[in-house]
């Protein structure tokens, strides 16, 4: 997925410490590999809300359940769609795995 290592990792015109940049990648892939709404293939960065947003628990807790509810509350108020617990927790749980660098 060399595509990924052109991203710029802004959200609202703040960036974030580079040293983050490669977890910020891993959990890229992971979203886009799961892919909800089916545009990854087009669009890489579409999921980087929920990214940011993860990104933020696994750098300060770690925390499966709430990375889980952040996946869940996105899909269904930000996409409209509900998603099984199976694959909530699959992702959640890929996620949690991540070593911060």
């Amino acid at each position: 997925m060399e595509k990924l290592r052109s991203i710029q990792l802004t959200s609202n015109n703040k960036s974030f410490k580079p040293e983050w940049e490669n977890t910020f990648i891993k959990i890229r892939e992971i979203l886009n590999d799961w892919d909800p709404i089916g545009v990854a293939d087009l669009v890489d960065n579409e999921y980087d809300t929920m990214n940011f947003r993860t990104l933020s628990v696994l750098l300060n807790k770690r925390d499966k359940k709430e990375i889980k509810e952040i996946l869940a509350d996105y899909t269904k108020n930000s996409m409209e769609l509900t998603v099984d617990e199976a694959t909530l927790d699959r992702v959640s749980e890929q996620i949690s795995q991540i070593r911060v660098e």
